[in-house]
């Protein structure tokens, strides 16, 4: 019994690791408002609400490989507050 309910508890962790939504975009020179629409945009998990305005000064050049998409988000933000 306890081998089953070992084995049930780790199928389940994985297939959550599995279903984890993944990103791989590349930005290039593109306002950080763009790309964040871009990315909400390609996924639907989450949703990205920003003010548009205020981050359209913003460039950003990037480059996100098999990231989920809170950090592909934080890689976009870099050192911007």
């Amino acid at each position: 019994m306890s081998k089953y309910l070992i084995s049930l508890i780790l199928l389940s962790v994985i297939s959550m690791g599995v279903s984890a939504q993944r990103i791989t975009r590349q930005y290039n020179n593109v306002s950080f408002s763009a790309a964040l629409k871009d990315l909400n945009a390609r996924q639907d998990k989450y949703v990205i609400n920003f003010v548009y305005d205020e981050l359209e000064d913003f460039k950003v050049t990037k480059n996100i490989k098999n990231e989920s998409v809170p950090d592909a988000i934080m890689n976009l933000i870099g050192f911007y507050p």
